[in-house]
């Protein structure tokens, strides 16, 4: 027998190999789109269960605050607590049947203003629970309608909500309150638990702090009798109900009360000590992935034994067929399903239809049979055209196609369709089953979204660009009148020095004095422009970064300040810095302003001594600060933001010289990197200077680019 060829086997090999590389990452690919599928739909129906509830919380609490503004209430009800007596009682009895036959109520009460029952439906007068009593006590403190937390009453099976209407006197004190109760679990616990797809692990858990553990406020539907009464404790870490009452929000992996891993939104409920879980599981996220990641490997495994023999090809043949006829068993769709489903023969006619079919267009089941399906689509002509190229085998089955539908009112409902064929044993398609599900909530919510975000769009590029303009424009201006300002300035300044000069001798003792003032007033004068110029530069000059020891940065203005140094007899101390990526130039400039600081505001009393050191900000490993330490005077706290300010001086010139502007420039260096500086200070006990920089530094343009 010859032996194979040598490039046949290479080309089997790459072959392999190419299969094998797109093989995984298609694999991939779908696990992350499912996954990402599943990640949007639990964040809108996270948001749609928010909105509902915070919409419900608003409502019974606009209805007691209408209910609070009647003249019965105000008159009736608070002159019998003044007064009680039986006709009062009966009148406000029967206004109390009123509420309850209208809202739902469970009971409802009349209390005076220490918590004790006057008057209930239910004739029961027994003492409130702790929780109704700390709401009646927050109504009164706050001196509006409140929303009594869930609780469970000892003669009760199912967990209740109470709102409290506060009633006071004319003179604004307490005088009792009316109490709405309701049963949770015929309003609430029903929003809840609803879910706007079929799903057979999703679920929403409402939950709050109790102590050093969570507790779940509705009933489970993996676990019957849990409201009020499963707790988890708070050192369980992994449970995304821990995870949402210590403050995490957003989607997260985290396994369940059940220990089954879910993935989980987790959001707070507005104005309530109450917090949303909505979850599923990985395994119902991921069904249609790992179905999929089987047929991948099937069909890898498949190519390779068709390469290999012509048995492993007959094999891939016969399984096919199998699988074929199997989904074609497996696949059914239910009368009461929560999704419309409709069923149709080779021609396109309606054979089947559900209950929730006939309820979303409004026809009756022997309306619909025998008629063509898209009889009862907006878009007639495209839909029959696509269904006949279905039934010829044309076009595939669809998984998520978007249509409008029409009800027999002519109303117009956009819904989604996901559809399979059926084939014969001679493979020939003779029917298509289609489920169909209301899309008319998630419509309106995106074109809102889309209309919001378009105008905020819009808005933020308007004011960015006028701002934009503006800094531009007042930048330009800084710069120029500060440059051009210094050519008047040397001519008063040598004019004087030449006055001085020629006529020192002649000019009396007055004129001399008003000459030494022109002199001085234009020596700040023109240390006041150059500063301003220096700061204007700042935010101007492109400095290129670079990685830089700063140590010798440090040395660097040292250096400079080496005369100053010497002249205060100054002792410096420099501990080991870290090399960081900054721009040299402004750095050096950075530590000579902050260590001339140190070396000006001093009292005289001992030399001056000046400690440099960097340490890593705690808790955040991509960031340093750089401290410079004095014995100067120090300053008061108070004052800290204006130390930063241009020409903010918090001491008179006549006793420490400068205009004001070395603290505001090194302040505008730090922003430019993207970093921060402040200063702890004690009066007469000196100061340190904080500067946070990042490791990696990039330089922030002050004005942008015309």
């Amino acid at each position: 027998m010859n032996r194979i060829p040598r490039f046949v086997m290479a080309l089997f090999a790459l072959t392999l190999l190419v299969l094998l590389v797109a093989g995984g990452w298609f694999y991939r690919a779908q696990e992350r789109r499912l996954r990402a599928e599943a990640e949007r739909n639990l964040r809108g129906i996270s948001r749609l269960k928010i909105d509902q509830i915070t919409q419900w919380r608003a409502e019974r609490l606009a209805d007691a605050d209408e209910m609070l503004e009647r003249t019965f209430t105000k008159d009736v009800i608070a002159g019998w607590i003044t007064a009680p007596g039986p006709e009062g009682a009966h009148e406000i009895l029967s206004w109390f049947r009123s509420l309850q036959k209208h809202y739902r109520f469970s009971d409802v009460l009349l209390v005076d203003a220490g918590g004790h029952t006057l008057l209930s439906l239910s004739g029961r007068t027994d003492p409130l629970h702790t929780e109704t009593m700390h709401a009646v006590e927050s109504g009164f403190h706050e001196r509006r309608s409140v929303i009594c937390d869930l609780h469970m009453a000892p003669h009760e099976l199912s967990p209740r909500v109470e709102v409290i209407a506060p009633l006071f006197s004319k003179g604004g004190d307490p005088l009792g309150a009316i109490v709405e109760r309701m049963d949770a679990s015929h309003f609430l616990y029903p929003l809840i638990a609803s879910w706007p797809t079929e799903s057979r692990s999703a679920e929403t858990l409402i939950v709050r702090r109790d102590g050093d553990a969570v507790l779940f406020l509705n009933d489970l539907r993996h676990r019957k009798n849990s409201a009020l009464n499963l707790r988890i404790r708070l050192a369980d870490k992994e449970a995304p109900t821990v995870m949402a009452v210590l403050g995490r929000t957003g989607m997260v992996d985290a396994k369940d009360y059940r220990g089954v891993e879910v993935l989980a939104v987790l959001q707070p409920v507005p104005d309530s000590h109450w917090f949303m879980v909505t979850k599923v599981d990985k395994t119902e996220v991921l069904a249609e992935w790992q179905s999929l990641s089987s047929i991948i490997l099937a069909l890898l495994l498949g190519l390779v034994i068709a390469m290999t023999a012509t048995m492993g090809m007959a094999w891939q043949h016969y399984a096919k067929a199998q699988l074929r006829e199997s989904e074609e068993r497996y696949r059914d769709l239910y009368d009461e399903a929560p999704v419309g489903y409709i069923e149709m023969d080779s021609e396109g006619r309606i054979e089947r239809v559900n209950r929730r079919t006939v309820e979303l267009l409004g026809y009756g089941a022997e309306e619909m049979l025998g008629e063509p399906l898209w009889k009862f689509v907006v878009e007639r002509e495209d839909a029959e055209n696509t269904i006949r190229a279905k039934m010829a085998g044309l076009e595939p089955p669809n998984e998520a196609l978007e249509r409008t539908y029409k009800r027999k009112n002519g109303q117009p409902v956009p819904v989604l369709i996901k559809d399979r064929v059926a084939r014969d044993s001679g493979g020939r398609i003779t029917r298509i089953r289609a489920t169909i599900q209301d899309i008319s909530e998630r419509k309106r919510a995106e074109e809102a979204l889309r209309r919001s975000h378009d105008e905020l769009e819009i808005r933020v590029r308007e004011r960015t660009a006028e701002l934009e303009r503006r800094n531009r424009e007042l930048q330009d201006f800084v710069f120029v009148a500060s440059h051009d300002l210094q050519e008047p300035l040397r001519k008063i300044q040598v004019l004087s020095d030449m006055l001085a000069q020629r006529s020192g001798e002649d000019l009396n003792g007055c004129a001399r004095d008003y000459l030494q003032r022109i002199v001085k007033a234009s020596q700040r004068m023109r240390t006041l422009i150059q500063s301003l110029l220096a700061y204007s530069r700042i935010v101007r000059q492109e400095s290129p970064l670079e990685e830089v020891d700063l140590n010798g940065v440090v040395s660097e203005a040292l250096s400079l300040l080496e005369v100053s140094i010497l002249e205060k007899n100054a002792r410096v101390e420099v501990e080991p810095l870290p090399r960081i990526r900054v721009s040299p130039v402004q750095m050096v400039q950075l530590f000579q302003d902050l260590v001339t600081n140190g070396l000006k505001f001093q009292s005289g009393g001992e030399p001056p001594h000046i400690r440099i050191y960097a340490r890593a900000v705690p808790g955040a490993g991509e960031a340093w600060e750089l401290c410079v330490e004095d014995n100067g005077i120090g300053f008061e706290e108070k004052y800290l933001d204006k130390i930063f300010v241009p020409f903010q001086r918090l001491h008179d010139e006549s006793r420490y010289s400068g205009v004001g502007m070395g603290l505001a420039i090194c302040r505008k260096i730090v922003e430019r990197h993207g970093g921060g500086i402040s200063a702890r200070s004690t009066p007469g006990k000196g100061s340190t200077f904080i500067v946070t920089l990042p490791k990696t530094s990039a330089l922030t343009p002050m004005i942008p680019n015309p």
